[in-house]
């Protein structure tokens, strides 16, 4: 009689390994890897800061005040607002929210607020696997509009680690999250345009879009607008009929109410007020100086896109020297750039406080990016590899020093060379009567 064998237990693999074979996948996971071993152990009282100690608010306190009458998680209130005896983060609450799940679980662990602690570290990497999914889907949508993957790649690379993505991909900030939803946005548009895709797609890449909006206040002109440029391009297209434009109509809706909703909810329990945007408190809006301001993010060696992102110049370029043949196209990836640029230009606090290069530029610097692969082989492109050394070079000097430069309760003892500059243009400005930066507040 024979003995019964133990049944075996055959795992197939290949699918994981077709899976890590694709080309976008290694893309993000190098990105990830390189963020996530140099995630900065810093913290500010900016926005990176008060995303982790309003978590610790909501967790440890059950509200989003940082500063109450039993506790203070920051003594620097010059990015708070004061509403009675309590005082809040002067940002959305979005990035907080969204990244909250993670937090629960290193705020248990830790016991209690600890700027370093395991909630800390996990916001990080959070913020790392954003930004390394925005390189991969980056990817993915410029072999799709290219059709050259070898291009596709350096153009990835480029976006990886030769914009103001790569230092901002080390801290809690939200926007890597919010060229992750450009650029995921713009490639689901342009292929629900042509009919590849359903109304579903479009739906969740324009809630997205919403979603970042709401982290990122920012972002939000250019989302509206983005989506107002798909609703009329969908009344123009020969791929949809009337269902297929319909569904623009609610992807746009998709967009713009989610964020708008629990903007005014979290407004009203906490501020008592739908209307009231503590991001926005800190300062108001004017169109003085703001052709100076837009000038400065352009040209300048402060916030200039020239020395911290030079490589988004060479595509501009393609983008522009393409755009009669590729003109829905170029609506798509200019727009964020316009948009941005021009609403953060007219803010008071434009220059994006004590940081590193123009952070309100990463997610128009993405859309960019994906018009590089229209220059053929950048292989032998000359104009890309310069940019590409220059922009890998200060921005590697920016990953691995600290992104805010030392100043009062930013907990940093040193600065990295650029922001150290940075402070003495301010200081600079100060002296000629200009009108201080927000950087100079806190000099």
């Amino acid at each position: 009689m024979e003995e019964a064998q133990a049944p075996q237990v055959v795992i197939d693999l290949r699918p994981l390994r077709r899976v890590l074979e694709r080309a976008e996948v290694r893309l993000g996971a190098l990105a990830f890897v390189v963020y996530a071993l140099l995630t900065n152990h810093i913290l500010s009282s900016g926005p990176d800061g008060l995303t982790l100690m309003t978590q610790a608010a909501l967790f440890y306190h059950h509200t989003f005040a940082v500063i109450g009458p039993s506790w203070m998680y920051t003594n620097d209130v010059q990015d708070l607002v004061q509403v009675g005896r309590y005082w809040y983060g002067a940002q959305s609450y979005g990035l907080a929210l969204l990244l909250m799940p993670l937090a629960v679980i290193g705020l248990a662990a830790d016991g209690h607020y600890e700027a370093f602690g395991l909630a800390s570290l996990l916001d990080r990497l959070a913020t790392a696997a954003i930004s390394a999914t925005t390189v991969a889907v980056a990817y993915r949508a410029m072999v799709y509009f290219s059709g050259r993957p070898r291009a596709s790649a350096l153009a990835a690379l480029a976006l990886a680690f030769s914009t103001t993505l790569w230092p901002f991909s080390e801290v809690i900030y939200y926007h890597p999250l919010s060229a992750l939803a450009v650029v995921y946005y713009i490639y689901a548009a342009v292929r629900y345009l042509r009919g590849e895709l359903g109304r579903g797609r479009l739906a969740a890449a324009s809630a997205l879009l919403g979603l970042a909006a709401w982290a990122d206040y920012s972002v939000a002109p250019a989302a509206l607008l983005l989506g107002v440029i798909t609703l009329v391009l969908s009344r123009l297209s020969l791929h949809l009929d009337d269902r297929g434009r319909r569904g623009a109509v609610w992807a746009l809706l998709a967009l713009a109410l989610p964020p708008i909703a629990a903007q005014g909810a979290v407004d009203y329990i906490v501020f008592g007020n739908p209307l009231f945007l503590p991001g926005l408190g800190k300062g108001t809006f004017s169109v003085h100086g703001l052709l100076v301001h837009a000038a400065w993010y352009l040209v300048s060696t402060y916030r200039g896109l020239v020395v911290f992102d030079p490589v988004a110049y060479v595509a501009l370029y393609y983008v522009i020297r393409n755009a009669r043949r590729y003109p829905a196209f170029a609506a798509y990836v200019l727009t964020p750039l316009v948009a941005t640029l021009l609403f953060v230009s007219a803010w008071k606090y434009w220059d994006g406080g004590i940081g590193y290069g123009p952070r309100f530029l990463i997610a128009p610097a993405a859309a960019l990016i994906l018009a590089l692969p229209l220059a053929g082989d950048l292989w032998s492109n000359a104009a890309f590899w310069v940019t590409f050394a220059a922009g890998f070079a200060v921005n590697a000097l920016g990953s691995l020093q600290a992104i805010l430069p030392a100043g009062p309760n930013n907990y940093l003892g040193f600065a990295p060379p650029f922001s150290t500059f940075q402070l003495l243009v301010e200081a600079h400005l100060l002296a000629t009567g200009c009108e201080p930066l927000w950087g100079a507040v806190s000099l």
